[in-house]
């Protein structure tokens, strides 16, 4: 009897031995450390907006979760998504939009979560402000689930997104964010740039070319070498790389030439 115990036993260290870590399947929530936004439901649908950590005005990521009403994921179907800003001004409603990148699907590696960003150019105001992300899901059978989920947006502490204009009066919207923490040494930097054709409307712009030049303003002005200027990759984002030489604020200068103009400006870094 004790025989056969033993080999049971066996079998049984030898089956888990052979499942490699690849065999568990992590909540990608749990996986990917992610902090609720905010959520809606619709009928029987609900959608979870998750981000890296709250929103706050710039470039932020967000990943979509659908749930139908026995809580399982619906990871099929098709998803867009925007912003839109109700503004309150002296009694008079009005409402902006902000740029937004395309929706990847959610069978696309990320276990059943939607990946799309937002890039938000103002901070919430409970009196005058409010922020909601429109999110439309179309299932295979081609059911459309409208949503308009409340999203409470912080102001940067430092200015990350900003307006610029061309000569001809021609508007777009650039952000700037690093893949990481900024540290010492070879940082992935990256570019939205975006054309501002209505109050909502926001199509990538994808020719700029763009000379980078970090400097610290508080260290006589010296640059640093081994920097890659950023060059567009998709969507409207640029990829480049900035060599950060050591600790303490950074002056991220930028020359974009768009429509064929030459554009100064930058972005401060403080770590």
């Amino acid at each position: 009897m004790k025989k056969y115990i033993f080999s049971g036993i066996a079998m049984c260290c030898l089956f888990l031995m052979s499942c490699s870590k690849d065999d568990v399947k992590i909540d990608p929530i749990v996986k990917l450390e992610l902090y609720k936004i905010g959520e809606q439901i619709q009928g029987s649908t609900r959608v979870i907006v998750w981000g890296d950590k709250s929103i706050e005005t710039g470039y932020e990521k967000v990943y979509l979760q659908f749930l139908d009403k026995s809580n399982s994921s619906l990871t099929d179907g098709q998803v867009t998504l925007s912003s839109v800003m109700e503004m309150n001004m002296n009694g008079e409603v009005m409402s902006h939009s902000s740029p937004a990148d395309p929706v990847k699907s959610g069978n696309d590696g990320l276990d059943g979560l939607f990946e799309g960003g937002v890039v938000v150019t103002m901070a919430s105001n409970e009196e005058s402000g409010k922020w909601k992300l429109l999110i439309s899901y179309t299932s295979l059978n081609k059911d459309v689930i409208n949503f308009a989920v409340p999203v409470n947006v912080k102001a940067n502490t430092e200015s990350n997104v900003k307006t610029i204009t061309t000569k001809n009066g021609n508007r777009y919207v650039l952000s700037f964010y690093l893949s990481e923490t900024p540290k010492i040494g070879v940082n992935e930097a990256n570019l939205t740039l975006h054309r501002q054709e209505s109050m909502m409307n926001f199509p990538s712009y994808q020719t700029a070319e763009i000379i980078i030049d970090p400097r610290m303003p508080d260290m006589d002005n010296h640059g640093s070498p081994n920097n890659v200027n950023p060059v567009h990759k998709a969507d409207g984002h640029y990829v480049g790389k900035l060599n950060y030489t050591m600790s303490g604020l950074w002056r991220v200068n930028l020359e974009l030439t768009i429509e064929g103009e030459k554009i100064t400006t930058s972005f401060d870094q403080t770590f």
